[in-house]
């Protein structure tokens, strides 16, 4: 098995956990909880980088730009923000 295969599985299994964190956090607390919020966006950063695994393992050409445009959006991310606004 290659180092980017594991690199996939391991995602998914984080990708997986860190759902059940957020669902379970968002029927406690809320969806709109900073908490869930929180989780959500950990979430979507590990879909980023399992997305970016499959691009760059099909060998796309529209990985790179993926990748810059991922980056640029992480600036906006909400736990930035907080610290900015602190």
């Amino acid at each position: 098995m290659s180092v980017q295969q594991l690199q996939k599985e391991n995602l998914l299994e984080m990708i997986y956990e860190k759902r059940q964190e957020m669902i379970k956090t968002a029927s406690i607390e809320g969806y709109s909880s900073i908490e869930t919020v929180k989780y959500s966006q950990e979430l979507d950063e590990l879909l980023n980088r399992y997305q970016q695994l499959q691009l760059a393992e099909a060998g796309s050409i529209a990985a790179a730009p993926f990748q810059k445009f991922v980056l640029r959006m992480k600036k906006w991310s909400y736990s930035e923000t907080l610290h900015h606004n602190a």
